[in-house]
C-alpha cells in the first residue's frame, strides 16, 4: 500500500466516523476497493470458496459500518478491516468444523413441520439426495439435514445458530442458499420439475 493510499484511507476513516450515513456508505465502498483485494488474498489462504469469502467481506464491512463512530482516524483502518476479516474467516472455519459434529437430534423439536421441511424429509428418501448433500459444503449439508429433522422453524433457527455459533439471520440465509444449491444439484440428476406452482 502506498503512502497516497494510506493518506486516502485516513480521509475515508474520518468520513466514516463523522460523515452522514450516505457519506459513510460511499467511504466504505472506497475502503473495500482499496483493502478488499488484500483481504481476499488472506482469506483464500484459509481455503475458503468464493461465496464464503464474499460473506466474510460483507460481514466485515457491515461491522466496520456499525462501529464507524468509534474509529480512530489516527490508527490503521486497513489493519482493523483485515483483522476483522481474518477473525470472521477463522470463525467460519470453526463453525464448519462444529457443523461436521452437529447432532440432528439436538435441534429437532416436536411441533408440526413446515411445507419446506416436509419437502426436505420426502427428498431425503429420494435417490441422489445423499449424493447431492455430499457434494455440498459441510455446513450447508448439516444445516439442511438438521432443517429436515426439525419441526418448528423458529426454534430450529435459534438452536442451529447456538450450535454453530452463528447469527440467526446468517443461519436463515445459509439455509435458503443451501436449499437452492440442493435443488440445482437434484435438477442436474433429474431435471423434472420438483414442485408445481400450486399446492
Amino acid at each position: 500500500m502506498t503512502e497516497l493510499d494510506r493518506a486516502h484511507l485516513a480521509r475515508l476513516a474520518a468520513t466514516l466516523k463523522a460523515g452522514t450515513d450516505q457519506e459513510a456508505w460511499q467511504a466504505l465502498a472506497e475502503v473495500l476497493q482499496l483493502i478488499g483485494p488484500a483481504a481476499e488474498a488472506r482469506l483464500r489462504a484459509y481455503h475458503l470458496d468464493r461465496e464464503s469469502i464474499d460473506d466474510v467481506l460483507a460481514q466485515s464491512a457491515l461491522e466496520l459500518f456499525q462501529r464507524r463512530k468509534r474509529i480512530d482516524p489516527e490508527r490503521s483502518l486497513a489493519g482493523y478491516f483485515l483483522a476483522t476479516a481474518r477473525s470472521k474467516g477463522i470463525r467460519l472455519l470453526a463453525v464448519r468444523a462444529r457443523a461436521e459434529q452437529l447432532d440432528e437430534s439436538q435441534i429437532a423439536s416436536r411441533s408440526t413441520p413446515s411445507a419446506e421441511q416436509a419437502d426436505l424429509r420426502r427428498a431425503e428418501s429420494q435417490t441422489g439426495v445423499d449424493r447431492a448433500l455430499a457434494e455440498m459444503d459441510d455446513i450447508d449439508a448439516a444445516i439442511l439435514r438438521a432443517y429436515a429433522a426439525a419441526s418448528d422453524d423458529r426454534a430450529w433457527t435459534a438452536a442451529v445458530a447456538r450450535e454453530l455459533g452463528l447469527d440467526a439471520n446468517a443461519v436463515r440465509v445459509r439455509k435458503h442458499r443451501a436449499l437452492r444449491k440442493l435443488a440445482a444439484l437434484l435438477d442436474a440428476v433429474d431435471p423434472r420439475p420438483r414442485r408445481s406452482g400450486q399446492d
